[in-house]
């Protein structure tokens, strides 16, 4: 016990960025006074005697100072006992608050013993008592940079432990933020891996999908430098906010993108396709974007505990949004206007999808006219 809370608690209470240390089944060393009825009888002393005697000499006090011409020093008493012993010998010099002028040593009244104190909490592990250590951060580090510095002291720490004792880990928080922005990643990487697929699918083209891949990093990157100004952390609620903004940022590309390529397909040349058409979509991209913002930034003003944790949330999600529409209605129709071009669909594939395509395109457009020619019963049935 003495080697846990004074020496391996200062090893790991150095590592950089770890605020506090605390224990978890550690029992502090105290020494028991089980007085003995009959000898207080005897000497007619009374347990608060025994107290007050404690008490009044078990301790260091300042006695004063001595002074010569140069300096001043400060005295002061040894009165704290050093063992056992000493502490037997500690006297009974009042009794009743009256002085005792035949002092008695304390173990002539009670059994001293050097135990632990009174267990009130206990730690397992695998069964076994145990001693945990609880590594706490300070506020505003990196959680999972002081987990990867407290193995690393841990490693150092395992060569020098008494023989007998181990040191483990038993529980470690900073594996799911871990997780979950590993997570992030792989998310990252299918939903342009997908968003890639389709775009080439829909329009068969490239130079398209790669500019659709651009806008991701653009809006992405955008949010991690608001949410570093904002003073936010890489948690639950900003890691959700960005794995949902992942699978929206690139609406309003694929959007304005699929409208210049129109222009492009009816001949129009990439400069002018590029601004028509994101003339065209603008208030369309505007109102899209800002419909899902209308879902999202409310969250960001809810009341208490709750409001708390989902105002990053709201306000993280919210700014990946407008910021993909910042980068449709800018940056997408700049790209466009010098690398996109139609696709020509050559492959067998590409011609297999585009023709069933446009078996839908026209089959939609029947059941759409046959929809408005019968609109009382569209209405009536709906």
């Amino acid at each position: 016990m003495a080697y846990i809370h004074d020496i391996l608690k200062d090893k790991f209470s150095t590592v950089s960025g770890v605020g506090s240390v605390v224990f978890g089944g550690y029992v502090d060393p105290a020494l028991r006074v089980e007085v003995r009825k009959s000898d207080l009888n005897r000497y007619a002393l009374t347990v608060q005697d025994v107290v007050s005697a404690v008490q009044s000499e078990h301790v260091e006090l300042p006695a004063g100072f001595v002074q010569d011409e140069k300096a001043e020093h400060t005295v002061r008493t040894l009165g704290e006992a050093k063992s056992v012993k000493e502490f037997e010998n500690i006297r009974l010099n009042y009794r009743g608050g009256q002085p005792n002028y035949s002092p008695v040593p304390l173990l002539r009244v009670a059994s001293i013993k050097d135990e632990l104190a009174d267990i009130d909490h206990i730690a397992r592990a695998n069964g076994t008592s145990t001693v945990g250590l609880g590594i706490l951060k300070q506020r505003g580090t990196n959680a999972v940079e002081v987990a990867k510095a407290v193995r690393v002291r841990m490693a150092e720490v395992q060569k020098e432990l008494p023989k007998g004792m181990s040191l483990a880990i038993r529980m470690d928080n900073t594996k799911f933020i871990s997780d979950a922005v590993n997570e992030l990643k792989v998310t990252l990487l299918l939903s342009a891996i997908l968003t890639g697929l389709v775009c080439w699918l829909f329009l068969g083209s490239w130079s398209a999908v790669l500019n659709v891949w651009l806008a991701i990093p653009t809006s992405i990157i955008g949010t991690f430098i608001f949410v570093y100004f904002m003073g936010f952390t890489l948690n639950t609620f900003t890691l959700m906010a960005l794995s949902l903004a992942i699978g929206i940022v690139v609406d309003d590309a694929i959007m304005v993108l699929e409208n210049i390529m129109r222009h492009q397909e009816k001949g129009e040349e990439r400069v002018p396709a590029a601004l028509i058409g994101a003339r065209e979509i603008t208030f369309a991209a505007m109102a899209a974007s800002i419909a899902i913002v209308a879902i999202f930034l409310p969250v960001a003003f809810m009341k208490g505990i709750i409001g708390k944790y989902f105002f990053q949330f709201g306000m993280t999600i919210s700014v990946a949004v407008m910021l993909s529409l910042f980068e449709a209605l800018t940056l997408t129709p700049m790209r466009c206007s010098q690398f996109v071009d139609v696709g020509t669909k050559e492959n067998r594939f590409s011609a297999f999808i585009d023709k069933n395509f446009k078996r839908m395109t026209n089959l939609y457009r029947k059941m759409l006219a046959w929809a408005l020619d019968r609109r009382g019963l569209v209405i009536w049935t709906s």
